[in-house]
């Protein structure tokens, strides 16, 4: 299990934040529930910011990866 991975504000408006403690994000895939891929972006660096707005209100599925491994998590809207 990855650890430090944190995402705010959740559930969000405008806009999530994911942050790792660690290490470098080095990609982020956000998918909605029934498993579509909405959204991958490979940023090489310790924060990343998505653009809520660019969804209807709902639950995703993030799936983060870093240099450490992979961790999924909940984002909600």
């Amino acid at each position: 299990e990855v650890e430090g991975l944190d995402v705010f504000p959740n559930p969000a408006t405008n806009q999530w934040t994911i942050t790792s403690e660690k290490t470098n994000i080095t990609m982020v895939e956000l998918f909605d529930l029934q498993g579509k891929r909405l959204l991958a972006i490979q940023p090489t660096t310790d924060k990343v910011v998505i653009n809520a707005l660019d969804f209807p209100n709902g639950v995703y599925i993030s799936k983060v990866y870093t240099d450490l491994g992979v961790k999924s998590l909940k984002l909600v809207k």
